[in-house]
This record gives structure tokens, sequence and C-alpha cells, in this order.
């Protein structure tokens, strides 16, 4: 996954704060730049500190301010008890509407032997 070293960076930063008595409720955060890749990560507003993960930093280009890319956890295997399916990375080009429940996302084709069985 892109960027999956700087989100688990400013995950543990994050987790830090509320340990050091630094933030109150989901008030507060720490960041991170990757200047040479040209993006920022940080928390996402209103995550409980108990709920984050890695996957939920947001990657915003430092430039332009945009987002980079959406990370879409894998589906849960067997009710979770397998695990889940490895998380999906978006890049934010991709992205052509969002709906209530659901995102438009532009797709190459895949090769027939590549697709999955459903």
């Amino acid at each position: 996954m892109a960027y999956e070293a700087l989100r688990e960076q400013v995950y543990e930063a994050n987790m830090l704060l509320p340990r050091h008595g630094l933030v109150t409720f989901t008030w507060g955060n720490a960041s991170q730049a990757d200047r040479a890749a040209g993006v920022v990560a940080i928390k996402p507003s209103g995550v409980e500190y108990e709920a984050l993960t890695p996957r939920d930093m947001v990657v915003l280009d430092l430039e332009s301010g945009r987002v980079r890319a959406l990370v879409v956890p894998g589906r849960l295997r067997l009710f979770g008890l397998l695990g889940r399916e490895e998380d999906r990375y978006i890049p934010w080009d991709r992205v052509r509407r969002f709906g209530e429940d659901i995102i438009l996302v532009e797709q190459e084709p895949q090769p027939r032997a590549l697709r999955r069985r459903r």
C-alpha cells in the first residue's frame, strides 16, 4: 500500500498523545510530512483514539491540499475469524463520484484470469 510507513508513523505518534494526557476526547492530532513525496499524513477529525488504525490516516498533497488516495479496508473473511482480505488503495484520480453509501471508481479492465469468482 502506498505511504504505508508514513501512515504507521503518524498512527504511532497519535497513539502517544492520549497516553501522555495531551488530548481530550478526539480533539488534537499529530501529523507528519514526507517532503520528498510531497505529502502529509494526518489523523482524521472525530475518530476516537481507541478505534484508530494506521489505515485511517489521511494522506494529502502538500502543494494542492487534496487527498491523494482512499484506502478501503478489505472484506472480513469468515466473519473476521480468518482475518480480512487485502486493503484496496484507490488513487484519488480514479474516484468518480461519492454517493450516500457508495463510491464510484474507474478501474482498468482486468485480464479474465485475474478476475475473482463470486
